[in-house]
């Protein structure tokens, strides 16, 4: 069943995708796992040690929502405190808090506040019925993608494996970060991503692979030996789905949106390096290929590093701010990258179209496997007189 359940996540189709990425997500998954090993590998009647607490509490500082996990765990370590003893209870919760508490303090030295930006950026605007729905949809269907095998595994464990099933003893905070982290993202309308999901999936497996053992190896002899062509077969569906997803998902966004990228924001951000003054400043809605490859500053429309631009976010969607020169209340950039349908749509949509002179646009297939359509960057340099005087007769 161990081997089963190995082999089924070693070809999970989201975790190959961001494994492969560079960004934080599988050390995320890593550490949040180490956490639960450590959990489960406790003896029921005597928990032990620090070492949940502290690689959820390193799991906070890559992903903020972490910080769920040491907080459940500290609030179990302190319910067992009157039975196993205060003095043990502390002694396990102090290690994983030091290692956050530290870096709260240095943020909010810092920063000024312990909150994550990009938590307010990418719920900025995001709100009501409509949108939680969508986003409660979305994750469903993340989930349903490449765990639908695991899902109806654990429900018809849980139905139909009796107590024995249901039995799991350090489960609950499983379920806690199972149900809470989508649950989480949905509220405050951050747009669900296979990414910020993806702690949470192996999670899911690990509640269905012991539910599912439980139910199966109710017996001995020939009740093992069924239970390990169960699991071999679930395995094998579970692989086959993810191969499904990889193929026509992963490996089909990845073909086409990297060269996509190196014919837009990569050759553009390498034209303003060697077109533009080492003092331009770049405002744009995607700042990664453009900042890294012009050595420009940018500001960031999307207000992941520009916070000053979350204000009008929170009001307006992305396109109307930046249409409506929302960054010059703060920042007047040389330099403007849209992103929209038809090239040079500022022009026409933007009352202040008339001070944008169009240096070039270009076209990439998708933004993601979570926005499939076309989009067209535009790219401006922007004429502040112009703007001034075009504001100024607005005025009248």
């Amino acid at each position: 069943m161990r081997a089963a359940a190995t082999v089924a996540w070693a070809g999970h189709a989201w975790m190959l995708r961001w494994a492969l990425s560079g960004m934080e997500t599988p050390l995320a998954v890593l550490l949040v796992l180490g956490g639960f090993a450590a959990h489960a590998a406790e003896s029921t009647d005597r928990p032990r040690g620090p070492w949940p607490g502290v690689l959820w509490g390193l799991a906070a500082l890559v992903r903020p929502e972490a910080a769920l996990l040491l907080l459940a765990f500290s609030v179990a370590r302190i319910a067992s405190a009157a039975r196993y003893g205060g003095a043990r209870a502390t002694l396990a919760i102090l290690p994983g808090a030091a290692v956050l508490s530290g870096w709260l303090v240095f943020a909010q030295l810092y920063f000024g506040t312990i909150w994550p930006q990009t938590l307010a950026a990418k719920a900025a605007g995001a709100a009501g019925l409509a949108v939680a729905i969508e986003g409660a949809q979305r994750a469903l269907e993340l989930f349903l993608a490449t765990d639908a095998a695991l899902a109806v595994t654990l429900a018809l464990a849980l139905v139909l494996g009796g107590a024995r099933a249901r039995s799991g003893a350090r489960h609950g905070i499983a379920w806690i970060w199972l149900l809470v982290l989508p649950t989480t993202y949905v509220a405050r309308g951050v747009p669900v991503l296979s990414r910020y999901v993806l702690p949470a999936m192996p999670v899911l497996a690990w509640l269905a692979w012991s539910a599912a053992s439980r139910w199966w190896l109710g017996g001995a002899g020939a009740a093992t030996r069924r239970a390990a062509w169960i699991g071999a077969a679930v395995a094998a569906v579970a692989l086959a789905q993810n191969a499904v997803v990889y193929r026509s998902g992963v490996f089909a966004h990845v073909s086409t949106f990297s060269p996509a990228l190196e014919r837009s924001l990569v050759r553009w951000g390498r034209w303003f390096h060697e077109h533009t003054a080492p003092e331009a400043v770049i405002a744009t809605p995607d700042i990664g290929a453009i900042g890294y490859f012009s050595d420009r500053r940018v500001v960031d429309l999307a207000g992941l590093v520009t916070p000053e631009m979350v204000p009008f976010l929170e009001r307006e969607t992305p396109e109307q701010a930046i249409a409506r020169f929302r960054f010059a209340a703060f920042a007047r950039p040389d330099f403007l990258v849209d992103r929209s349908g038809p090239a040079y749509a500022l022009l026409t949509t933007s009352p202040y179209g008339g001070c944008l002179v169009p240096l070039g646009h270009a076209r990439v297939p998708n933004l993601g496997i979570a926005q499939r359509e076309p989009a067209v960057y535009s790219f401006y340099r922007v004429d502040w007189a112009r703007y001034d005087s075009l504001r100024a007769h607005a005025r009248r």
